[in-house]
């Protein structure tokens, strides 16, 4: 999925969807550059299956 595709959250933003109804679960991210290679560790984030929380935020900053 490409970067800035989704500039509501920022000039490198994007959005992925997992489904139409909030759900409870684990993912797995990770930030790759153009070509595939790793740019960050893996993350895992958790959601839950409530409306009102059903939003994951994930903001890399780089530190080297």
């Amino acid at each position: 999925m490409p970067t800035g595709s989704q500039p509501a959250f920022g000039p490198s933003g994007f959005e992925l969807s997992l489904g139409d109804t909030p759900r409870r679960g684990q993912y797995v991210v990770r930030l790759v550059g153009q070509s595939g290679e790793p740019l960050s560790d893996e993350i895992v984030v958790e959601t839950i299956d409530r409306c009102e929380q059903n939003v994951a935020l994930v903001n890399f900053v780089q530190n080297r």
